[in-house]
């Protein structure tokens, strides 16, 4: 009766124990599948779109020379990823910790822009704003810097050139002066001389044209001098108008190889002579009785101008 007793117990206990087996089963089934719409702490199921929680997920892998974590997508297709991120409009997809640069990770755009451009702007925009900000620049006002397109005042330019087209019209440029003062084979030239007490001297033989001038020192400073004027030409005859101030110029013609003087004040004289033959000639004559150095001095200047 003992051993029929016990052999009952056992009998049961063998069944209670696979129908707990089958319960534990169920209830880890059936229980991580209905964690899986939302209770923390349950289990991730693969495969699945709807593992939720509402806090943090964590994984922490002690890996050397590897990462914690690799998510690999080897399928075929040309349109998958193997990490998809989704947040709410206007929300950062990812979050990172550090401003190490990630090799291979390079964005083609930043808000809608290049990202190098974008960096520019971001850089420019700061610059424009610091100068926008900025009350002197090398401790010189803004209002200390020219404009662009400005004016400057003639006095202002000490070097450089200045562009044909900004000379003004009126002014004569070099080659207009040039040949408006002398044209042909025109000269103009000059000649001063300190001439001693009684001599009679030639002080200019000039070579552009046929005429010779002279001038006679008397011994005595306090006399009046003579400027005299010869025709060197062998074959023309000039016209000669003298003029030292007073009312009328005179006027003579000279002959070739003539000559003819002048009369000049001691004290200082001036007298312009123009002569008219194939050329025209206007000589400028000064002279003056130096008793500082017992001289006679005597300078001239000459314009010729020729066909």
């Amino acid at each position: 009766m003992l051993k029929s007793a016990a052999s009952k117990l056992m009998w049961l206990g063998r069944t209670a124990s696979m129908v707990f087996g089958l319960a534990l089963v169920m209830a880890l089934v059936l229980g991580a599948a209905s964690m899986a719409f939302g209770a923390n702490g349950g289990t991730f199921i693969l495969g699945k779109l709807n593992n939720a929680a509402t806090a943090v997920t964590g994984l922490v892998g002690n890996v050397d020379g590897a990462a914690a974590l690799r998510v690999t997508n080897p399928n075929s297709g040309t349109n998958d990823t193997a990490l998809d991120l989704r947040v709410q409009a206007g929300e950062a997809p990812m979050k990172v910790n550090s401003n190490t640069r990630v090799a291979n990770l390079n964005a083609a755009s930043a808000g809608r822009a290049d990202s190098a451009a974008s960096a520019d702007t971001a850089t420019n925009a700061q610059n424009a704003t610091n100068a926008g900000n900025a009350d002197q620049l090398d401790g010189k006002d803004s209002a200390e810097f020219a404009n662009a397109t400005h004016a400057h005042s003639g006095a202002d330019i000490n070097s450089g050139t200045v562009a044909e087209a900004r000379i003004d019209n009126s002014i004569a440029r070099d080659s207009e002066v040039s040949n408006s003062f002398i044209q042909g084979r025109g000269a103009a030239k000059h000649r001063a001389q300190a001439i001693s007490p009684g001599s009679n001297v030639w002080f200019w033989q000039m070579s552009d044209s046929d005429l010779w001038i002279s001038y006679d020192c008397r011994s005595d400073l306090a006399s009046n001098g003579f400027v005299g004027l010869k025709n060197t030409s062998g074959t023309e005859t000039v016209n000669v108008f003298s003029d030292n101030g007073d009312s009328n110029p005179s006027y003579r013609q000279l002959a070739p190889g003539e000559f003819f003087s002048q009369g000049a004040a001691a004290a200082g004289e001036h007298i312009t002579f123009q002569v008219q033959g194939t050329y025209v000639a206007t000589i400028e004559v000064f002279s003056v009785h130096r008793t500082s150095d017992n001289k006679c001095h005597v300078q001239a200047q000459t314009l010729i101008t020729k066909p």
